[in-house]
Order: C-alpha cells, then structure tokens, then sequence
C-alpha cells in the first residue's frame, strides 16, 4: 500500500520551514545553494595536549552513468539493462532508477529489478525500447 504525503514549503528569512503557511504555493526562487561543505577535526592520539585535525571540503562530485549501447534483439526475449560500470569520484555508494522511457503500444511487462546496476524487462511486443537510468 503506499500512501502520499502532501507538505507545503514557506521560506523565512533564515531558514526553511515545512509547515502550512497559509498562501498557497511554495517558492524556491530565492533559496540558497546548499553547503556542501564538511569540515572534520580528528584528535589522532589518546592524550589532550596535542591534536591533528583534518579538513575535508568541497563538493560532491556526481556520479557518472554507464549503461550498455543500443542492440537488436528479437521480441519475446528478456533484455538485460546494464549499468555496472557506472562509478563516483567521491567513491559514494551508487544507487540506480532505471525506466522505460520509450516503449511499442501493446507493452505489458514493467522492468525487474529497476533499482539495481542490472535490470530487465521482458520484451513482449515487437519495436522500440529505450530504457534510462539515473545513479
């Protein structure tokens, strides 16, 4: 069962609040970009007296997306989606939303495993699929 939640957003002059405002609509025009920055001090020995501290700033890097290039393939066949040499620079764990973005009318089957690095679906239908993930 899945349920929906509905929030609205009002922006106060020093920070962002989610509550019922009262106007009606919700406006991110004039927001902050985020801070992306972390700082981390790290004490490297037992005693007080005497500390190392490490900065660790800047911002996070997005991950990039491969997926396999096009192919033919004969309908009734399930088709392997791949993303498994996608990476980060930061070296964040991934995570993957594959979806049918194009698809022949007639189409029934729906993509297993979508939140994965390897997906499929079950071409049913003779034409064009194309499939897109984000990570």
């Amino acid at each position: 069962m899945r349920a929906t939640l509905t929030s609205m957003w009002c922006r106060l002059p020093f920070f962002v609040l989610l509550s019922a405002c009262g106007s009606g609509l919700s406006d991110f025009n004039n927001l902050p970009p985020p801070d992306l920055d972390a700082d981390a001090d790290v004490d490297t020995d037992t005693d007080a007296d005497s500390d190392t501290d490490t900065d660790a700033d800047g911002p996070n890097t997005a991950p990039v997306a491969i997926a396999v290039d096009d192919f033919v393939a004969q309908a009734g066949q399930v088709i392997a989606l791949v993303a498994e040499a996608s990476y980060d620079p930061d070296g964040d764990e991934l995570t993957y939303a594959w979806e049918m973005t194009e698809h022949p009318a007639g189409w029934s089957a729906s993509i297993v495993n979508p939140n994965r690095a390897r997906a499929e679906f079950f071409a049913d239908t003779p034409g064009t699929y194309t499939a897109s993930v984000e990570v």
